[in-house]
């Protein structure tokens, strides 16, 4: 249901708030999604131990309940556009927003960025529990340590990106965000070691509200207002495939290369996508001064 949910937000929010107020609505929207993941799991546990494990399923279904309520309160203005219809026009509408991504060094950087993101942190997730079970021999209690971690850096990282979004462009935070992965990510597979994995952890929380918050309040503020919608499902699609492909091929990976080395390769994509990033927006620049 998030494939239709979070292209629908992408749209609405811009003309809610404006284009001057994104990233101050995303660096808020970022900071209690994360605060709340954090304190879920204790909310989780008192549940469980007052009514039973079914009890978290029952609040949970409530919770979206409760957020289409607050949704169907929402009053803002649209501007008509044609509607599509037929599985050819939807086709064509997605074709259009990727044209227009690819098309544009800055919004194709934009999406890549995110794209490599969403795809190293898929894999870091999902093979955590094993990295700290086989290679850091800690339990349970460090494995929620980094969870807690993540979610505390990217409440940090999105009150930064509120803090300094007027003093840097966009395509440096974005750059400086994939540079703290990849660098957090090397780190920890480098040294091995319990304070420096949860001290990375708090690093890559913090990247990823500067990534996510940057890269969304970018993208739905320099989009034309007809294009949104297409743009904003295009990139959703290619990150939900970026993190399907990790997802079905990190155990596989592991298995085969190791966990550090498949980590080392994740921090070198990364650090090669900033680099190549940065290549093709100063040849962008260079080819628009010359015009």
């Amino acid at each position: 249901m998030s494939s239709f949910f979070l292209p629908a937000q992408s749209v609405t929010l811009p003309l809610l708030v404006g284009r001057e107020g994104l990233v101050a609505a995303h660096s808020v929207m970022q900071q209690t999604m994360q605060l709340v993941r954090v304190a879920s799991p204790a909310a989780a546990t008192a549940l469980v131990g007052w009514f039973g494990e079914a009890a978290c399923y029952y609040a949970d279904g409530l919770t979206f309940f409760f957020s289409a309520a607050m949704l169907a309160t929402l009053a803002y203005h649209r501007p008509a556009g044609p509607a599509a219809r037929g599985f050819g026009a939807v086709l064509s509408e997605l074709s259009q927003g990727v044209r227009f991504i690819l098309t544009h060094p800055s919004y194709s950087f934009v999406i890549l960025s995110m794209t490599a993101g969403g795809f190293a942190i898929t894999c870091f997730s999902a093979l955590i529990p094993v990295f700290v079970r086989d290679v850091l021999c800690g339990g349970p209690g460090l494995a929620g340590a980094i969870g807690s971690l993540i979610g505390l850096g990217s409440v940090a990282g999105a009150l930064v990106v509120m803090r300094v979004s007027c003093q840097r462009a966009p395509a440096c935070l974005l750059s400086l965000g994939m540079a703290g992965i990849g660098a957090a990510i090397f780190l920890l597979a480098a040294f091995r070691r319990q304070p420096v994995t949860l001290t990375c952890s708090f690093t890559i929380g913090v990247s990823v509200a500067v990534i996510v918050v940057t890269a969304t309040a970018l993208l739905q503020g320099e989009t034309p207002v007809e294009m949104r919608g297409r743009v904003s499902s295009s990139s959703a699609a290619m990150m939900a495939l970026a993190q399907m492909v990790a997802l079905v091929f990190a155990g596989g990976w592991a298995e085969r290369f190791g966990i550090v080395p498949l980590f080392r390769a994740s921090a070198v994509m990364l650090f090669g996508v900033v680099l190549g990033g940065i290549w093709k927006l100063r040849r962008a620049r260079i080819g628009m001064m010359r015009d």
